[in-house]
């Protein structure tokens, strides 16, 4: 895969536009440091300290610029949060899938397909609810949870923060 300027130029955009203080992007041998911190350095940089904390061991999500809204071939991963509690509709909790990393969030495969869900439709864990686009790479965002979708939090097209609500999900009960 090949990073163009172009492609730095909208990670830098992405970032100016968001409340990320940080980005550190690694993608085969291309690193990409970037920070809104005043006096932050390279990580090169002899001065520069590494990350406090780790975070913690997540799932990993298949990520695919194959099935994306401009059909490229590309592969990478992402991790993703598992899906957390959130709310209450009535006595029912709401489960939230949030977004695995910053961009791009998108609720079709191209501007001319359905969405991938609706509120209303019925989710098993591996049904993708979304992609996020990340200089020209997609990351498929899955449900993670058997439910029914109660809202689709995040608009079409737009910048998504890392953890943001993107859907709402109302877990399916089993047998009592």
């Amino acid at each position: 895969m090949e990073i163009t300027s172009e492609d730095v130029l909208a990670v830098l955009r992405v970032l100016g536009e968001s409340d990320v203080a940080m980005l550190d992007i690694r993608l085969g041998e291309l690193e990409l440091y970037a920070s809104k911190v005043a006096g932050d350095r390279h990580r090169n940089g002899s001065d520069m300290p590494a990350p406090a904390t780790e975070r913690p061991a997540v799932p990993a999500v298949r990520s695919t610029v194959a099935d994306s809204p401009v059909g490229e071939t590309a592969r990478d991963t992402a991790t993703v949060s598992p899906p957390v509690a959130t709310g209450t509709t009535g006595n029912t909790e709401l489960i939230e899938v949030s977004a695995p990393i910053l961009g791009i969030f998108y609720t079709a495969s191209g501007p001319d397909t359905a969405p991938f869900v609706a509120v209303g439709s019925t989710v098993e864990e591996d049904t993708t609810v979304g992609l996020i686009e990340v200089m020209k790479s997609f990351s498929t965002v899955f449900a993670g949870v058997r439910g029914t979708v109660r809202n689709v939090v995040a608009k079409n097209a737009e910048l998504v923060e890392y953890g943001e609500t993107l859907v709402l999900i109302e877990p399916e009960r089993g047998p009592n």
